[in-house]
C-alpha cells in the first residue's frame, strides 16, 4: 500500500490529466430530462388532440414508463398555461385584476382609474385552459 501523501509534482501530472480529458457524450438520462428533449412534440400531439393517457400508452409501448399525470405536469412546467392556471387557483375568488400597461401609465399621468377586467381560466381534463374576458359591458 502506497502512503498517504502525494508530491505536488503528481498533484499537478493528475490535474492536467483530468482536464485534458474531453466530454463525454451523455448516454443516460432521468426521465424529466427525456420529457424535457420530448417536450416539443409531446406538445405538437396535445395540438393533435390526443390525451396525456394516449401519449403515456405510446411511451409505455416504446419502453418509457411515465404516468400521465406525471408527464402533463412535467410538459407544463414553465409554460404560460400552466402558471395562469396555477395563479388563478390559488386565488380564493378565482379571478384576477388585470390592468393593461397602457391604462396603468394613464392612471398615473392622469389619475384614471380603469374598469377592472375579471379573467377566469377554465382547465378541462387537465391540460387544456381556456380564457374568458368579463367587462362591466359584457352581457350575462
Amino acid at each position: 500500500m502506497r502512503g498517504l501523501n502525494i508530491t505536488l509534482e503528481r498533484l499537478m501530472d493528475i490535474k492536467s490529466f483530468l482536464e485534458s480529458l474531453e466530454v463525454q457524450e451523455k448516454k443516460v438520462f432521468s426521465k424529466k430530462e427525456a420529457v424535457v428533449f420530448l417536450k416539443t412534440t409531446i406538445e405538437e400531439l396535445f395540438a393533435k388532440n390526443y390525451t396525456a393517457e394516449e401519449i403515456s400508452n405510446f411511451l409505455k409501448d416504446k419502453g418509457f414508463d411515465i404516468s400521465a399525470s406525471t408527464l402533463r405536469k412535467w410538459v407544463m412546467e414553465g409554460s404560460k398555461k400552466r402558471e395562469t392556471i396555477k395563479n388563478t387557483k390559488n386565488r380564493k375568488s378565482g379571478t384576477q385584476k388585470i390592468i393593461p400597461k397602457e391604462l396603468n401609465k394613464a392612471k398615473k399621468e392622469e389619475n384614471i382609474k380603469p374598469a377592472e377586467t375579471k379573467v377566469s381560466v377554465v382547465e378541462i381534463q387537465d391540460q387544456v385552459s381556456a380564457r374568458f374576458t368579463i367587462t362591466e359591458d359584457t352581457p350575462l
